[in-house]
């Protein structure tokens, strides 16, 4: 196959990687440490190995998201996604091409797995489990689960799990703790994939760079690696030339992501105030853009005072922030969000209080629990109630006239339980 495409061949890259692995004898389980964009790339390389017309590992990868709440209860989600997914892939299969089914007995995921590759003996080299819970509660418990799944795989030769694990030193020290509890049953490998080098080769091979679009393209792309790197200088650089041609081609929803990008790199480098400065030149190109009459103007408009008054916030400007989250609010309601308007008043309530004005704080409160209750559930399981309920308790606490202790329980117990 060509390596032409840069995402091809680092899908080779990662496919190699993993067969040296899978090959050795004694490891079951391999953790790899992953930044998100090298999960994705993982991601990517797994649902392509799902398709036999581009497959380029003579593996069964199946890949399961289920967070990890306690071991007993993730040992059966990942036994449950394994047996789905099986079903599923075995269902679309045309009634020729059907190899025997393969029928679960009750039992524990270990002997699932054994009982599935010995079933399958010529379809596939080893079964791999990918695992990407959506949620880790316990670090440590699913650190030992993860030795655990390791060595009771050792009688299964064909049977392999492949962690991807966060690239930070939390994750570090999950891949040290269970590479220690399951000795040479696992094995740790830092994935270097040079992400940045990827997005840049595949805006070249996008080609048009010539055109006033394919250049902001690659400076957008130059311009988010050099945030992600920390280069700050040579971002603000990159940022002003994508700038000068989102201006003279009148594209200020374009300049609203650059600023973005910048922003973003301003709190990561501990700068709150040059971050504040760029949100507040998105917030202004995000009224130009509705001004000229684009669709997503009112959203960007309510996405850069969310970013405003997040990074007032963060710098202790609590009545900037509650003013900030005010005029969020209208925007909120106008463009029909229950969940981003609940949020502009919890948040200018959370703000008044911080600022010393816990009856200007009960007033946004009183008006976020009224939009809280209007919501149907689905929409406010999903919210930010709980967080609503504990500020009311706070204020029940304050001596604002009207709002005793009672009172406060009394609201937050109708907030939660309203249906």
């Amino acid at each position: 196959m060509s390596t032409n495409n840069p995402v091809v061949a680092l899908r080779t890259l990662l496919g190699s990687a993993w067969n040296t692995f899978a090959t050795e004898r004694d490891p079951r389980l391999l953790l790899w440490l992953a930044t998100p964009d090298e999960s994705r790339m993982v991601e990517a390389m797994v649902v392509a190995e799902g398709d036999a017309r581009v497959a380029e590992v003579p593996d069964l990868f199946v890949q399961v998201r289920a967070p990890f709440v306690d071991a007993v209860q993730y040992g059966a989600a990942v036994r449950s996604e394994l047996l789905q997914q099986y079903e599923s892939s075995w269902e679309a299969l045309p009634e020729s091409e059907r190899p025997p089914r393969f029928v679960a007995q009750p039992g524990e995921l270990q002997a699932t797995a054994a009982a599935f590759v010995a079933h399958h003996e010529k379809v596939f080299e080893h079964l791999v489990l990918v695992l990407r819970p959506t949620e880790v509660e316990d670090d440590a418990a699913y650190a030992s689960w993860l030795a655990g799944a390791a060595v009771a795989a050792a009688p299964t030769s064909r049977l392999r799990f492949l962690a991807i694990v966060a690239r930070d030193a939390d994750g570090e020290a999950l891949a040290a703790a269970v590479c220690e509890q399951a000795g040479g049953r696992a094995r740790v490998e830092k994935l270097d994939l040079n992400m940045p080098a990827l997005y840049e080769a595949m805006s070249r091979q996008a080609g048009d760079l010539g055109s006033p679009g394919g250049r902001f393209r690659h400076l957008f792309v130059q311009l988010t690696n050099a945030v992600g790197a920390g280069d700050l200088s040579q971002a603000q650089r990159l940022a002003q030339s994508a700038l000068a041609i989102t201006q003279a081609q009148s594209w200020p929803s374009l300049a609203v992501a650059v600023h973005f990008a910048l922003g973003g790199g301003f709190l990561s480098a501990a700068r709150p105030q040059d971050a504040l400065s760029a949100y507040q030149a998105a917030l202004a190109a995000a009224k130009s853009a509705t001004a000229a009459g684009a669709a997503e103007g009112a959203g960007l408009e309510l996405r850069s005072l969310f970013a405003i008054g997040s990074t007032q916030v963060r710098s202790a400007d609590y009545l900037a922030a509650a003013r900030t989250y005010e005029q969020a609010a209208p925007l909120a309601t106008a463009q029909a969000d229950p969940l981003m308007q609940l949020e502009s008043l919890r948040m200018a309530a959370f703000c008044h209080e911080a600022a010393g004005s816990p009856e200007r704080a009960w007033q946004h409160a009183q008006n976020a629990l009224t939009v809280a209750q209007a919501m149907p559930p689905d929409a406010r399981a999903t919210s930010t109630l709980p967080y609503l309920g504990e500020a009311i308790t706070r204020l029940g606490q304050k001596n604002i006239p009207g709002l005793t202790p009672e009172v406060a329980a009394q609201r937050v117990a109708s907030l939660l339980t309203a249906h």
